[in-house]
């Protein structure tokens, strides 16, 4: 049977201090205390209260449903206020063997020397509240109420409370639901920092696509940005611990990169200093993880925090011309120790993007024969630069065959033909460059390089068709550094 609607008033349940808990904390139950506080019973006093929307009468029940907590062992008690002494006393109490127990009926037995019923402690807008392991003649509002939070919970977990008729089949004071605890990330990720790093071939007479234009180093100062929120239970208080995993990724494969590493906070760049390297080529191959330990993240319950890390990329230089590309990295936060949560991972987030000052323009579909030539026309319509024309030959994983091969120079305001051909390259009226190392007929790339504004360049490229005689067109492929390669 239901419970039928009574005549129907408006109580209020109440939490004086709703706790925080750490979700990483909740790969167990874990217990919670809800704090009193004070000398006045008001509800910004009392752990969790219930003021009256009606008049008590002797057996009415207080009915208490909790969401995601239970109760935890021990006496729970009822607590209120005898109307004629003052004095504070409990209305009922229950010992609970286990704290499996979601719900409560408690019974409100009230005696003549309590005298509660039909005075002003029993009487619309006064409180009654709930302790655990109060005295049966001394309910202190200073006593807590003892929970537990269930394993895997999250959100926000509420106490509904209402009062019934002795049979319980009448309610004679409405439902109202408090929020007793509200289960968090303890950790969390904040922005991460992206750079625009930029491959040089133009600053200097010797600049030669093999470093930036800073020099070897590209650096982004906030790597990882892990926030601590303020939690009443956490990673400490469970005697937990938190460290991270940094999951790089080059889409270049760490191309002409002699090392990576991180350091703490917004250090400038020293490898002696780092706190995860990578420092050997098979180090830096694929996703590279970098472990951030414990001592570099707060490990405070009481206490908000933010822990950066800066990654640095150093490059060989030298005459290892660099290739345009993005690094991408995926934090893992990891929480360890009994009673853990499974760990949280964080969005993939771009970190670096290495661009050039230069024309870059990608050929698919040449081929090392005379039959089958290709033909660019490179403008340059720079008024003032002189720019170098450098070639790189691809293979089929876009990896260099042969790199950094000068094919000549073009002044302002010019143009020049370059024609691939069999076992070499070359412009008009320039020197060649042997390709005889690809093999005869063999199809490849080619990367042409011209070192000036890329906005003052533009590159055609046209084969003859051995079945007709005829011309068709060759894409020439170039990146926007924004949506890739375009045609």
């Amino acid at each position: 049977m239901g419970l039928m609607a009574g005549s129907a008033f408006a109580g209020t349940a109440a939490v004086n201090n709703v706790v925080a808990i750490g979700i990483e904390t909740l790969g167990t139950n874990r217990p919670v205390v809800l704090s009193g506080q004070g000398t006045a019973v008001n509800p910004g006093n009392l752990a969790m209260s219930y003021t009256l929307g009606t008049t008590l009468q002797s057996g009415d029940l207080l009915q208490v449903n909790l969401t995601g907590m239970t109760f935890n062992t021990g006496v729970v008690s009822v607590c209120a206020t005898n109307g004629s002494t003052g004095q504070n006393v409990a209305l009922f109490s229950e010992t609970l063997a286990a704290n499996n127990l979601s719900s409560l009926t408690a019974q409100l037995t009230i005696t003549g020397s309590q005298v509660i019923n039909g005075t002003a402690g029993g009487a619309v807008g006064n409180q009654l509240w709930l302790t655990t392991n109060a005295t049966t003649s001394n309910c202190n509002i200073n006593t807590p109420l003892d929970l537990v939070v269930q394993a895997g919970e999250s959100g926000s977990l509420t106490a509904a409370m209402f009062i019934t008729t002795s049979g319980g089949s009448n309610i004679v004071d409405t439902a109202s639901t408090a929020n007793a605890v509200n289960v968090i990330q303890q950790y969390s990720y904040g922005t991460v920092g992206s750079v625009n790093n930029t491959i040089d071939y133009t600053t200097t007479a010797t600049a030669n696509g093999s470093n930036f234009t800073t020099g070897n180093q590209a650096n982004d100062p906030n790597a990882t940005n892990i926030v601590t929120n303020t939690v009443t239970v956490g990673v400490a208080d469970t005697g937990l611990t938190v460290t991270a995993l940094l999951s790089l990724q080059d889409s270049q494969n760490w191309q002409g990169v002699t090392n990576a590493y991180i350091v703490p906070g917004t250090s400038v760049c020293n490898i002696a200093n780092n706190i995860a390297a990578a420092t050997t080529a098979a180090a830096l191959n694929g996703t590279v993880n970098f472990t951030i330990p414990a001592t570099n993240i707060s490990q405070l319950d009481a206490a908000a925090a933010v822990n950066n890390t800066t990654l640095c990329v150093t490059v060989s230089g030298g005459n290892v011309a660099l290739t345009q590309r993005t690094i991408t990295a995926t934090p893992t936060i990891i929480v360890t120790g009994t009673g853990a949560a499974t760990k949280a991972t964080g969005n993939s987030a771009t970190l670096e993007t290495w661009n050039v000052n230069a024309y870059q323009g990608y050929v698919p579909w040449l081929v090392n024969s005379s039959v089958l030539p290709t033909y660019c026309l490179i403008n340059n319509q720079s008024t003032t630069v002189t720019a170098n024309i450098i070639l790189d030959v691809l293979g089929g994983e876009g990896s260099a065959v042969l790199s950094g091969k000068s094919l000549g120079s073009l002044a302002p305001k010019t143009s020049v033909l370059a024609t691939f051909t069999a076992n070499s390259v070359s412009l008009t009226g320039g020197t060649a460059v042997d390709l005889t190392a690809l093999g005869a007929n063999n199809r490849y790339s080619g990367k042409l390089t011209v070192t000036t504004n890329p906005t003052n360049v533009t590159v055609t490229c046209n084969q003859i068709d051995p079945a007709t005689g005829g011309k068709r067109s060759v894409p020439v492929l170039q990146n926007n550094n924004t949506n890739g390669f375009f045609e």
